[in-house]
């Protein structure tokens, strides 16, 4: 009989052993249901912060625009360039070499250099802009005749030195920018120049005519040129100017075609803003 309480005793222990080591099991697994949880709603929380920057950057690329290109050994290469939804501006300054002729008799059909430098303003959005400058150029035009040939009607026998021309002008380009290839910009668009100085070189022709205001003072003309972007903000560009306006000043009388200005330009300009 004295072995029944230690048995019960024994019974007790283990059941009471039993229900502890379930208690620790069953809070065990609830601190771990809760971690679980905590880790879940870290994980949904930083998804959603991926979504918020996914969304922040669509809307960055809607600002952006693509080139691409195929590299010199034949592979395709894309670049992103960022487009303000309001455009960008920027300012800057040019020198180059300005060759220019006058067209129709009496002068010499000859792309003679002179100087052209400035500034410009350019306005774009994306791959296209405009692009106004601000330029003063000088040329230089001389006669294939004797300046009295016409006036004199004596060619066989007339001695009079052939006459020269320097003259200086302020220009102002209105060009439309499109970009086409990588690095590669196409200008084309109006331009106003106005004549601010004539000197007739050697006199012969003021002296004939008794007039040194040979050349109207306006002028309009075409243009059209590209532009090829540098590393430094620098460019370098050329283009073609094709002029619209006789700048005959009706002083010399046996000129039946009209006078033109022709010019080739080839310019370095360097972004300051």
């Amino acid at each position: 009989m004295g072995r029944i309480p230690f048995v019960a005793l024994m019974f007790f222990f283990l059941l009471f052993s039993a229900a502890a080591t379930a208690q620790e099991r069953g809070d065990g697994s609830a601190e771990g249901g809760k971690r679980q949880r905590r880790v879940v709603h870290d994980r949904d929380r930083n998804d959603s912060k991926s979504r918020e920057e996914l969304k922040r950057e669509r809307r960055e690329n809607r600002r952006k625009f693509k080139i691409t290109w195929n590299t010199p050994d034949g592979k395709p290469d894309t670049e992103y360039y960022r487009a303000s939804p309001h455009g960008e501006t920027d300012l800057g300054a040019k020198l180059g070499i300005n060759f220019q002729e006058m067209v129709e008799s009496p002068f010499s059909p000859s792309f003679n250099p002179g100087i052209v430098g400035g500034g410009y303003f350019r306005r774009f959005w994306g791959g296209s802009g405009v692009r106004a400058e601000l330029l003063f150029n000088t040329a230089s035009y001389t006669s294939q005749n004797p300046a009295s040939y016409y006036a004199q009607h004596t060619p066989g026998t007339d001695t009079v030195t052939k006459s020269a021309f320097k003259t200086a002008y302020i220009s102002v380009p209105a060009m439309f920018e499109q970009r086409c290839f990588h690095k590669l910009y196409l200008l084309f668009g109006p331009q106003y120049s106005l004549l601010i100085s004539s000197s007739d070189k050697n006199g012969e022709f003021t002296k004939i005519y008794n007039k040194s205001n040979v050349f109207f003072k306006s002028e309009f003309s075409l243009v059209g040129g590209f532009e090829v972007q540098l590393p430094h903000s620098l460019r370098i560009g050329a283009r073609y100017i094709k002029g619209l306006t006789d700048v005959n000043n009706n002083i010399y009388p046996k000129a039946y075609e009209a006078w033109t200005i022709n010019a080739i330009q080839v310019s370095f300009s360097y972004r300051i803003y």
